[in-house]
């Protein structure tokens, strides 16, 4: 089986539960109204176990390959996924492949800054987003960098520019630089983005498009751990691609469900809705249900119009209890205290680390062990008897006991 099939069936999943998600009502406010918006990002599947032929002679890591997404942020799917058995092909050289369509908004990271693709995008009548690079796409303003306000982080500014395509065109898109207030991890004081939308976008409105690209990236995430997108043990290429695709496919159906969660529950209450709840649940009940309830008594709704469907969806979700079901935010991450290199003491006491953080004192002097039985005799006992007062015993010497 070849990788086509695969992208085939993710892009057919998606084609058929989009009609689910619409006649329910299920689906999010387009970042920039009037364009479909589309989040593309590269992923390299991590590296498996040592299990095929050739890895057992190394102690590199063996990776599968990697996949190009097409995010949509209104469904919250992967609307496309391209995949490539290399894994150390660059995720540009994969652009190619992705399809184009006049209404989409890509939104794209800089290493997808290439000026053969957003040569492309602007032909076929789409629109861009991306995150500029000097050496991938060089530009040349045509005008001064005016203030267009302030964002959470640093002033917005915007800029005309032209960028030639080598063929005797020349493109005239937009510049918007956002200097921040502080600089980034990689020490970057300014992000710059490129975009051809008319003016009627702002700049201020690009920005937040622009940082909700990280969309994708939770996404990638959710699939690895709840949806098992990247399994340890598949060390051939087409089967962990395999496995990458389906989890993709699995994750249309829990963008459905969340779809009518919204609708039934609100938004802001189906967004803190954990997706491990929702896979656990469906994972642990749905075998027992198809015990109790055999699969021939269920009512066959693949002839059924997308609105009944969606109806019934919906009446559904009004009964879920999502109040069980929300995820538990991590707070601030705490800064990391420094470390002992562990050269001289190799291991410690987990008990002696906590006493010393208590402040507590060893129970027993040096050389003295505190369950020895010669020490037994030196410990006051305190004996109850039946109405009468508490008293004080020594093992010691005691030849008689107080009648109770």
């Amino acid at each position: 089986m070849g990788l086509a099939v695969p992208g085939a069936v993710v892009r057919r999943t998606a084609a058929g539960a989009r009609p689910l998600i619409v006649a329910g009502g299920g689906l999010r406010p387009e970042p920039v109204p009037g364009s479909a918006a589309r989040i593309r990002d590269g992923t390299v599947l991590s590296g498996t176990e040592h299990r095929i032929t050739p890895l057992p002679t190394t102690w590199s890591a063996g990776l599968p390959g990697l996949s190009l997404a097409v995010y949509e942020p209104a469904s919250g799917w992967i609307r496309d996924l391209i995949l490539e058995e290399k894994a150390h092909c660059q995720e540009r050289a994969l652009v190619d492949r992705v399809e184009v369509q006049p209404d989409q908004l890509g939104i794209m990271d800089r290493n997808f800054g290439l000026g053969a693709l957003v040569f492309r995008i602007a032909r076929q009548g789409a629109s861009l987003l991306v995150r500029w690079h000097r050496s991938t796409l060089p530009l040349t303003p045509v005008g001064r960098l005016r203030a267009r306000g302030r964002w959470a982080t640093g002033e917005v500014f915007e800029q005309p520019i032209e960028v030639a395509d080598g063929a005797g065109g020349v493109h005239r898109p937009r510049r918007i630089v956002r200097k921040l207030d502080q600089p980034t991890r990689e020490g970057e004081t300014a992000i710059v983005l490129v975009t051809n939308r008319p003016a009627d976008v702002t700049a201020l409105l690009c920005g937040d498009t622009s940082k909700g690209r990280w969309q994708i990236e939770g996404h990638d995430q959710a699939l690895t751990d709840r949806l098992h997108g990247e399994v340890p043990t598949l060390g051939y290429p087409r089967a962990a691609l395999f496995a990458c695709s389906m989890s993709a496919v699995a994750g249309h159906a829990v963008a459905v469900l969340k779809g009518n969660l919204r609708v039934a529950q609100g938004a802001e209450v189906a967004a803190e809705v954990s997706d491990c709840a929702l896979v656990d649940e469906v994972a642990e009940v749905y075998p027992g249900m198809m015990m109790a309830v055999p699969p021939s008594r269920w009512p066959d709704w693949s002839r059924s119009r997308a609105t009944t469907v969606s109806k019934l969806r919906n009446e559904l979700a009004a009964r879920v209890p999502v109040h069980r079901r929300f995820r538990c935010r991590r707070g601030p991450k705490k800064p990391r205290p420094r470390r002992s290199s562990g050269r001289r003491i190799h291991h410690v006491s987990n008990k002696k680390l906590l006493d010393r953080m208590r402040g507590a004192r060893a129970p027993a002097r040096r050389g003295q062990n505190p369950h020895d039985l010669k020490n037994l005799s030196k410990l006051p006992l305190y004996v109850h008897g039946g109405g009468l007062p508490t008293l004080p015993l020594t093992v010691a010497n005691q030849t008689s006991w107080p009648e109770p």
